[in-house]
């Protein structure tokens, strides 16, 4: 005779696999919306840049990261938050942006930062985004620059992308 817990189990494997069929057949809830030729436009790539809501100036180098930072004034982040929206519509027709506390570990302190950061995010096509993401990569550099920070955060269809500012000593479209 069996035992019940291994009645249990079986008796569970059995309505998993009269499952299966169903979840198969709807894998995505892609698969639920009407066939492309009643949609406008898919797109399906995402594009979103992490604005921080700190500078860290030095006097002998305004754009090098140095410690302690302070927080940029809110007319400074609208401004910012204001040219991302800017290039994310240019490049990829519209975006939009959202309020986050964030946190990281500061590989020049060795400490725990937390702050408040904009997030301003895009969807695009593969084309757009072909064609849009040199000219983000260049903005979120320029950014960094500005605000004086060791890393900028760039995520590309949900892959988080640390991306190295310009330096001081930099010019725009060139590497540092």
């Amino acid at each position: 005779m069996l035992s019940s817990p291994l009645v249990l189990l079986l008796v569970l494997l059995s309505c998993l696999v009269l499952l299966l069929p169903a979840v198969s057949s709807h894998g995505s809830l892609v698969s639920l919306l009407p066939p492309d030729s009643s949609t406008a436009l898919v797109l399906g790539h995402q594009v979103a840049v992490f604005i921080p809501s700190t500078v860290c100036p030095t006097p002998s180098c305004p754009t090098c990261v140095s410690w302690p930072c302070f927080p940029a004034s809110s007319s400074d982040l609208r401004s910012l938050r204001d040219e991302t929206l800017t290039v994310l519509s240019s490049c990829f027709g519209g975006g939009f942006c959202h309020e986050v506390t964030g946190a990281w570990l500061s590989e020049a302190t060795v400490e725990l930062v937390l702050e408040d950061n904009v997030i301003c995010r895009s969807f695009s096509t593969l084309e757009q985004a072909e064609r849009g993401l040199p000219r983000v990569i260049d903005h979120i550099r320029m950014l960094g620059m500005v605000l004086g920070q060791e890393m900028m955060a760039l995520q590309v269809d949900g892959e988080l992308r640390l991306v190295r500012p310009y330096s001081g000593n930099c010019t725009q479209g060139t590497l540092c």
